[in-house]
């Protein structure tokens, strides 16, 4: 079981963390799953996975693959070229949609697109 002794596990709350932490339980909470019924899937003790959650604990990306295929969801490479600031708060906002909610804004971006520009 993943998180018992777990050598990347750090102090203070980094900002990655805090944000992964985050994330991570709104895609729980989305899926209707609890915290121990995560744990189970993912092969994670409950105290890790609630650490995880509230940031204060860095998992590996083997802890990050097992989280995600218990959640049915996709990993990504978090590094990336810095954005512009609109660019970041749009890439933020739009990480907290709901399936649907991305589905109706990609249509409607889409709309706009189409549109002759003048």
């Amino acid at each position: 079981m993943y998180g018992s002794d777990n050598p990347t596990e750090e102090v203070g709350m980094s900002e990655l963390a805090k944000a992964f932490g985050e994330a991570l339980r709104r895609l729980r909470t989305d899926r209707g799953l609890t915290q121990p019924q995560l744990a189970d899937e993912a092969g994670l003790s409950e105290e890790w996975v609630r650490r995880i959650e509230r940031g204060s604990a860095s998992p590996s990306f083997e802890t990050i693959e097992a989280l995600a295929a218990a959640l049915g969801a996709e990993t990504t490479v978090p590094i990336r070229a810095k954005a512009s600031d609109a660019h970041a708060r749009a890439a933020s906002l739009v990480a907290e949609l709901t399936a649907d909610e991305a589905e109706w804004l990609v249509a409607t971006i889409a709309q706009l697109r189409s549109r002759p520009r003048g």
